[in-house]
């Protein structure tokens, strides 16, 4: 919660609602590690899914994150696609060792986008690279770029 910023009520609002009972958690836990202060969220009620999914993405994350990385959220109109992207799709791109394209279609219909090289999709190592891509409505997919063979 900074200071000087107008937030909804938390009545009207869930994610002031959430931030800011971690804020409350923060104040009154602060002893506690950093991770249980944002994990109320893995430990809700009804969502026994949570922490198996949390995992699975954390572990597919990874090798996204490792140190050194360089990482571009929300990226838009760049050179990583053939054209921008529909106005609901979010790309991000990581780069170390490897270069990673994160897309994310907040549509609830499909779409389409077409990048400028090759990738694969590491949810599917058997699949055959491609530039061109459908993303289901609601979705998230992280893509590895092919890298060039080296002579």
């Amino acid at each position: 919660m900074v200071p000087g910023i107008e937030y909804q009520p938390e009545e009207k609002c869930h994610w002031t609602r959430c931030a800011r009972k971690r804020w409350r958690y923060i104040q009154d836990h602060p002893d506690d590690p950093y991770c249980l202060k944002w994990d109320p969220v893995l430990e809700r009620p009804g969502r026994s899914d949570a922490r198996p999914a949390h995992a699975r993405w954390l572990k597919r994350y990874l090798p996204m994150v490792e140190e050194g990385t360089w990482a571009w959220l929300d990226v838009g109109d760049c050179d990583l696609l053939r054209c921008p992207p529909d106005k609901n799709v979010v790309v991000s791109a990581f780069a170390n060792r490897r270069l990673h394209l994160v897309l994310a279609n907040y549509e609830r219909t499909p779409v389409e986008s077409e990048t400028a090289d090759a990738y694969w999709s590491p949810t599917d190592p058997t699949a055959a690279p491609k530039k061109r891509w459908e993303w289901p409505g609601r979705s998230l997919h992280i893509l590895q770029r092919v890298e060039p063979a080296v002579s």
